[in-house]
């Protein structure tokens, strides 16, 4: 992200953000008739030559996480096998991507990558094509290399870390790498409870009160952004939940904003937050998907069908800035999405897949874009 990006929407007090939504208020939510025009830049897209499953039908396969980034450099995708009928007998195989050029190579055929711990590289992995569906864990190596793992781990298959880290026994948590813990959202003896705040356990260290309520924290694997150090703790569009939304909520919102904004924890506790994108209005995007802090900028993704502007775009500061989709991307009136996004170690590349039509018969390919390079398509 860039320093522009950051002084106009990056803030580390709720007071800093409560001043700024009058200034921003005649960009409302209510405000949606475009009154700013968004930049179209060209970023080179590679093509892998892959593409994902449609799924699922059977209970043989499933559609989980498409990519884990294992360098700056190589991939490992789960990716729909290239032979007859893949799709409809979902059939799938983990490749190793290279990110420079898209070219691929075989890791394990008839197999899906569930998860992967990047500290141990452990990888849980799950074979497909039959009619049960046997997990195991492998050692995965940064580099790409495997082998099969010898002896027991305490890892779970489904998520790669060891219970005892990630959450007390019939707790919900919010789970961390292992070296930083997980946050707890609600004791194993208590229901859910939506008033109460987060609070960040580590190994070996006192646990820290996060000061956001557990309603604004909905991910239970947050993801980690390497280049900044940061965990991104929520990015879905704030709009239409009662849990983030002051419209919805109505008079049990007590909070000093209308949305609930973006938030960034830092190894040493500190909680960075990213105020709703207001400005997205005024270029006429009504809601967006999903919000990515990036190394160029602040990555919003609307694409799909719906009213308003559609696509990938970079905001910095107050300049939007689409880089994929739009009007020239629709097929017979499909507006293409672009799902799956994973964003590489050191902020700048991004892989997801993309379709404009989810049948069976229907392509959808894996692609890579470089978002700090800017070039042709």
């Amino acid at each position: 992200m860039n320093k522009s990006t950051l002084k106009a929407y990056a803030f580390t007090c709720i007071t800093t953000v409560a001043l700024l939504i009058p200034l921003l208020s005649a960009c409302s939510a209510d405000a949606r008739d475009a009154k700013r025009k968004i930049e179209e830049k060209s970023f080179k897209v590679i093509d892998t030559g892959l593409e994902i499953m449609s799924c699922c039908s059977t209970s043989s396969a499933s559609l989980g996480r498409i990519a884990f980034w294992l360098n700056n450099d190589l991939i490992a995708v789960n990716a729909m096998q290239d032979v007859p009928d893949a799709n409809k007998k979902e059939l799938q195989r983990i490749m190793l991507v290279e990110a420079k050029t898209g070219k691929s190579r075989v890791l394990l055929e008839s197999a899906e990558l569930f998860c992967w711990n990047d500290e141990r590289q452990i990888a849980s992995v799950a074979s497909v094509g039959g009619e049960d569906r046997i997990t195991r864990l492998i050692n995965l190596t940064n580099l790409g290399s495997y082998s099969e793992l010898k002896g027991s781990s305490d890892l779970s298959h489904h998520i790669c870390r060891s219970p005892l880290l990630s959450r007390p026994q019939g707790a919900i948590a919010a789970s961390l790498r292992e070296s930083d813990g997980y946050i707890l959202l609600s004791q194993a003896d208590n229901s859910f409870d939506p008033a109460k705040t987060g609070v960040w356990y580590r190994p070996g260290m006192p646990p820290v009160d996060l000061e956001i309520l557990v309603d604004e924290l909905p991910e239970r694997l947050p993801q980690y952004l390497a280049y900044s150090g940061k965990y991104l703790l929520n990015k879905w569009d704030s709009q239409h939940n009662s849990s983030t939304d002051k419209r919805l909520a109505g008079a049990t919102w007590k909070r000093p904003y209308d949305l609930t904004p973006y938030r960034l924890l830092s190894l040493d506790g500190k909680v960075e937050e990213i105020p709703y994108p207001y400005i997205i209005f005024e270029y006429g995007l009504q809601y967006f998907g999903e919000l990515l802090p990036t190394k160029a900028g602040i990555l919003i993704n609307n694409t799909g069908q719906g009213k308003g502007e559609h696509g990938l775009f970079l905001l910095n500061g107050y300049k939007l800035t689409r880089i994929w989709g739009g009007s020239g991307w629709f097929d017979k009136g499909r507006g293409e999405v672009a799902t799956g996004l994973q964003l590489s170690p050191d902020g700048c590349t991004i892989v997801f897949a993309r379709y404009s039509d989810w049948r069976l018969t229907a392509k959808k390919p894996i692609s890579l874009m470089n978002l700090c390079q800017e070039g042709s398509q």
